[in-house]
């Protein structure tokens, strides 16, 4: 994934989309959405106990195809995790001063599951659902079973 020679760099983020994902097509038919997220960084301070939050951070996304169509199903202020390529985008606003927009160039997106309060269910999403479970009769017995993992082997360096 890294492309190290073209000044992109592999990125991880976790944050809260800023506005609804935004669908488009190119003239060859292809699927391109843009969006962007918001981190808010925070720390530990431990003089004071608390939590302190930091200066929160934007990216524009960019997913093309499939995944520009998946996303285009998210929503506004839902958490998602993005992994892509970090690229800069160089530009001037009206009056001419020169500004640079970090751009995420997505190579795999999904909604981040931790702060949800009920487990298997996503409020602003419908993509992730609790699985359906059979009904078995009461005087079944319930028996449990443990598999242990195989030890793994040491790679000779």
């Amino acid at each position: 994934m890294s492309d190290i020679g073209s000044g992109k760099v592999p990125i991880t983020i976790v944050g809260n989309l800023t506005r609804d994902p935004e669908l488009r097509f190119t003239l060859d038919g292809h699927a391109v959405t843009n969006c962007d997220v918001a981190l808010n960084p925070r720390h530990y301070d431990k003089d004071s106990g608390d939590w302190v939050a930091g200066e929160a951070q934007f990216y524009r996304i960019t997913a093309w195809r499939q995944i520009a169509e998946s996303m285009a199903e998210l929503v506004k202020g839902q958490r998602v995790i993005v992994v892509g390529l970090l690229t800069l985008d160089y530009w001037e606003d009206e009056s001419g001063t020169k500004r640079v927009t970090p751009v995420v160039e997505v190579d795999d997106l999904g909604p981040s599951l931790k702060f949800t309060e009920t487990p298997g269910k996503l409020e602003n999403a419908n993509t992730i659902t609790k699985p359906a479970t059979k009904k078995t009769p009461a005087d079944a017995p319930r028996t449990r079973t443990t598999v242990s993992p195989k030890p793994l082997k040491r790679a000779a360096y």
